[in-house]
C-alpha cells in the first residue's frame, strides 16, 4: 500500500510539473534584458502528462480488487515502461534546450547582446518523478516501512454456563 501511494503522489507531481517552466530564455541587448518562461504544455508536456495519468490509471486499476495487496507483475511492468519513456522524452527535452542557443554551450554573447536558455523547474521535476515511479514500482517498501495497524474489535466474551450438567458432574 505505501508504494501505491508514493506512485499515486509522483505521478500527481508529474501531472503538476507539465504546466510548470520547462525552459527560461534570457536576452539582454544594450543594458535591456527580457526572459520568457516556456511551459511543458507548449512541447512534449501533454505527452508526458498522458504518460503520468496512465500511471495512475495502472495503479487504481490493478488495485481495485484489493487495494492492500502487492501490485501485480502485468502493472510493474507497465509502471516501469511508462515512466522510462517520460523519463526518456524529458532528457531529450533538456538536450533541446541545453543545445538551442549555442550547440553545447548554454549562453551566446555576440556584438554585446547576449542570449541564455536554462532548464526549468517543470523539465527536472518530471525527470525525478518518472524516475522514482520507475524505481519504487520495484522495491519491497511493504517490508522496510510498518505502518500502524488498525484498531481491531476485541475477542467476543466467551458465553458462561451455568447450572449445566456438565458443572454439577464436576462438584
Amino acid at each position: 500500500m505505501v508504494k501505491k501511494i508514493i506512485i499515486l503522489i509522483a505521478s500527481l507531481l508529474g501531472v503538476i510539473s507539465t504546466f510548470l517552466p520547462w525552459a527560461t530564455v534570457s536576452v539582454s541587448v544594450l543594458g535591456q534584458s527580457a526572459s520568457e518562461s516556456v511551459n511543458g504544455t507548449e512541447g512534449d508536456g501533454w505527452i508526458t502528462l498522458m504518460l503520468f495519468v496512465a500511471i495512475i490509471v495502472i495503479t487504481v486499476v490493478s488495485s481495485l480488487k484489493d487495494y492492500k495487496k502487492e501490485l501485480p507483475m502485468w502493472a510493474k511492468i507497465a509502471t516501469t515502461a511508462v515512466a522510462v519513456i517520460c523519463a526518456v522524452i524529458a532528457i531529450i527535452d533538456c538536450g533541446d534546450v541545453a543545445n538551442s542557443v549555442s550547440g553545447v554551450n548554454s549562453a551566446v554573447s555576440l556584438f554585446g547582446a547576449t542570449a541564455d536558455t536554462s532548464i526549468g523547474i517543470g523539465l527536472i521535476l518530471i525527470i525525478i518523478m518518472a524516475i522514482l515511479n520507475a524505481v519504487v514500482v520495484w522495491l519491497p517498501l511493504e517490508k522496510w516501512i510498518k505502518l500502524p495497524a488498525g484498531k481491531t474489535a476485541a475477542p467476543a466474551a466467551q458465553p458462561q454456563t451455568t447450572g449445566t450438567k456438565a458443572d454439577e458432574s464436576q462438584k
